[in-house]
Order: C-alpha cells, then sequence, then structure tokens
C-alpha cells in the first residue's frame, strides 16, 4: 500500500534561512496557492521528520531566458549534498519534481529524515511542496531527463 504525505512550503515543519518571500499562485498546480522564494545565493530550507522510503522536492520554474537555471543543492540527513540545475523555459513550469532521494527516489534507510534544500543561483528558487511516504515516484512529463548531480532540461511536452 502506498502512503504519500504532502508538506507545503506554508507547513509550520520548515524552516527557512535566509531572505525567502511568500508568492501567491492561483495554479491549480500549486499546493495551497503558494511557494517560497528566495534569489539569495545560500538561503536555505529545510524539514524534519520525513518518514517512509521516497521524498521528491516540487518547485515552480520561472519564466526566464533559455539559457539561464534554477540552480539549488539537497542534502538528506547531512549526507553529501546533490546539486540539481534545471534550465529555463519560455514559460513557467509549475509544481515540477526538482529533485529526488538518493537512488531514483529511495531514501538511504527507513526511519526519519531531515532535507535541506539550498539556493545556489539567481534566477529564484521557488519552492512547492514535499512529498514523502512509502511509494514509487514517477517522472513527470515536463522533463526530458532524469534529475540527476548534471544538468537538467525542462520541456513542455
Amino acid at each position: 500500500m502506498s502512503v504519500l504525505l504532502i508538506k507545503d512550503d506554508t507547513d509550520s515543519g520548515f524552516e527557512y534561512l535566509g531572505q525567502w518571500n511568500t508568492l501567491s499562485s492561483d495554479s491549480p498546480n500549486v499546493e495551497r496557492n503558494t511557494l517560497h522564494s528566495t534569489t539569495e545565493i545560500g538561503a536555505s530550507a529545510s524539514f524534519t521528520d520525513i518518514q517512509g522510503d521516497a521524498v521528491a522536492v516540487y518547485i515552480t520554474v520561472p519564466m526566464c531566458p533559455s539559457t539561464d537555471a534554477v540552480i539549488g543543492r539537497v542534502s538528506i540527513d547531512n549526507g553529501t549534498p546533490e546539486d540539481v540545475r534545471i534550465g529555463c523555459n519560455a514559460t513557467a513550469v509549475e509544481d515540477g519534481v526538482a529533485f529526488w532521494s538518493f537512488s531514483k527516489g529511495r531514501l538511504p534507510s527507513s526511519g526519519r529524515h531531515r532535507i535541506v534544500i539550498t539556493n545556489q543561483g539567481s534566477v529564484p528558487l521557488q519552492l512547492d511542496s514535499l512529498k514523502f511516504g512509502n511509494f514509487s515516484l514517477t517522472l513527470p512529463t515536463i522533463f526530458s531527463s532524469t534529475p540527476t548531480k548534471t544538468d537538467t532540461s525542462v520541456g513542455t511536452s
């Protein structure tokens, strides 16, 4: 049986360090119609008490030149961080999976975990939600390849 927990960016379990702004969105794809956004390099959002065997970070990629990208660094349980680069597009991409945990969605061990998402670029990192639990992650159609430590392209296919 799959168990999926969704934690919106406004959930009290999030801890934000650095300069973050709360944005409103009328998109049906954005959880609770809010995003937390930052352009400050080094600003971070963390969430403790992730349970299950998989976690996904959902972000919105704002409209920006195709030469730019949202760049983030994600770590779980103070482990080796993974850099994620998601290329921009001529239109905003809402609620895309920016990262899922090591080994295609599996957390390194069972139990409770802490995730830290850190902005590494000047294009706004816009955090929407975390989804975690006991489930298999499926790659959404907005991605042309699996997010990894290298460049990830975003398309509108």
